[in-house]
């Protein structure tokens, strides 16, 4: 339980990264019931793949990161850039976001996102990928039969993961609202719920998943419902965790997270044979 309890804290923080109060204030109300969204979300998620796609070596830039030891290539997803080196401000949003017990190894936003930021500017961070690894485990061997078992742990106990999860990743929300406000805006986690497991492979699992984000500021109430993708892989023997997040609007929101997951996880396994 502690290590799946772990991996999914960071996964309910929802890293709110470029997000400011204001900029969540003015985001789109969605007044439709968050039970009527799960069930139709649930309705969209592809059926669970267990193979990876045909390729053979592969074909995006990456990123290297050391996890212990051990040397890792993180894929690059086209269209995103890692910002560390260049504005160090989206860095410092992550780390401030990022569970204690983990460690952010990157952080991927798009490349129009990183242009208006370059110049001063906001920017919107619809969609976004954070991969991470736990500290506890960077020197330690991940071997196979850790992996299943965390798996199983996952898939049957996720509900009662995520409950006990909760407290931890509303105080973080509240120190993050907190650091980058003047004290007046509030940020709720809402319900979360697990959309199931939609990708497993000898080597790895993702579950997608939607929370609603219940944003207070000037005495209004916003709803931003965001849906997420994450990922558990082995790496080099080594656990690192890839996660997607995007506003959800529909189908093309789920589409999107199941397939640069998907892609993702084939092109980092391919990276780190």
């Amino acid at each position: 339980m502690r290590l799946a309890a772990k991996f999914v804290v960071p996964l309910l923080k929802f890293r709110l990264t470029a997000f400011t109060v204001r900029g969540l204030a003015a985001a789109s109300v969605l007044t439709i019931s968050f039970g009527v969204l799960v069930s139709a979300a649930k309705a969209q998620v592809p059926q669970p793949i267990q193979n990876a796609p045909a390729l053979t070596k592969p074909t995006w830039a990456s990123y290297d990161a050391m996890v212990g030891d051990q040397a890792i290539k993180l894929p690059i997803p086209p269209g995103y850039t890692e910002p560390s080196s260049d504005i160090p401000g989206f860095r410092q949003m992550g780390e401030r976001l990022t569970a204690k017990t983990n460690r952010l190894m990157a952080f991927y936003v798009s490349l129009p996102d990183f242009r208006k930021a370059a110049v001063g500017g906001e920017p919107e961070m619809r969609q976004y990928f954070m991969v991470q690894t736990l500290r506890s485990m960077e020197s330690s061997r991940f071997d196979p039969t850790m992996l299943e078992v965390t798996k199983t742990m996952l898939k049957s106990q996720a509900s009662s993961i995520f409950k006990t999860a909760e407290a931890e990743s509303q105080a973080t929300l509240d120190s993050y609202a907190k650091s980058i406000g003047d004290g007046q805006g509030k940020i709720k986690l809402g319900e979360v719920t697990s959309l199931g497991v939609f990708d497993e492979r000898p080597e790895s699992m993702t579950l997608l998943g939607l929370s609603k984000l219940q944003v207070v500021r000037d005495g209004a109430q916003t709803e931003i419902t965001i849906l997420f993708a994450t990922n558990f892989m082995r790496l080099k023997d080594r656990v690192v965790y890839f996660y997607a997040y995007t506003r959800y609007n529909g189908k093309d929101d789920i589409e999107w997270a199941a397939e640069s997951s998907k892609a993702w996880v084939t092109q980092a396994l391919l990276m780190n044979q």
